[in-house]
């Protein structure tokens, strides 16, 4: 099953390697043996991705006979090519993550979490383009006046307050045509 699988991935060695043959100290024979009759292997390897301690993934080798011995060339190779793919995996995570910052840095307000101008103006004219039913849309522009006043007055804690709440009131009212 699907979870005696996920337990023998919990079997890796203190280097992240699974090896089939021969057995493992900590798995019984007759379970490897259940385990690769179900997955229809025969003598694999594994390796494990990890991000610090958490397992991300496994890179598989199989033989096709049963009780093979893998070489040390062999098992170091496959460590190597599991390090380089689990570093370029990570790397590629990374950037996708910080790209994801930075276009919410660019395209959302760091207080009220609302789309700045921008962003708005291009999800307005991308609606009005796929206004197909010529359905009638209403826009708001707030500013509000001497908030320069509450500042100063109230210190800006108050203010970035004041904006949040405006900004949550916002989104809970809004319809979102555009996402």
């Amino acid at each position: 099953s699907d979870k005696q699988w996920e337990n023998l991935i919990n079997k890796f060695d203190n280097d992240g390697l699974f090896i089939s043959d021969p057995v493992p100290a900590n798995i019984s024979k007759e379970e490897l043996d259940k385990l690769i009759s179900q997955r229809g292997a025969s003598s694999f390897i594994q390796c494990g991705f990890y991000d610090g301690t958490k397992l991300n993934g496994i890179l598989s080798f199989e033989k096709g006979q049963f009780g093979y011995n893998w070489t040390t060339k062999e098992i170091q190779t496959i460590k190597t090519i599991a390090k380089i793919l689990s570093v370029y995996l990570l790397k590629i995570r990374a950037y996708t993550n910080a790209q994801k910052m930075v276009d919410k840095l660019t395209n959302y307000d760091s207080i009220t979490g609302l789309m700045r101008k921008d962003l708005f103006k291009r999800n307005t004219i991308n609606v009005l383009k796929r206004n197909k039913s010529k359905a009638r849309y209403g826009i708001i522009q707030m500013d509000f006046l001497n908030f320069k006043f509450l500042n100063e007055t109230y210190g800006y804690e108050a203010g970035d307050i004041f904006l949040k709440e405006v900004g949550n009131y916002i989104k809970k009212q809004v319809y979102t045509v555009y996402a």
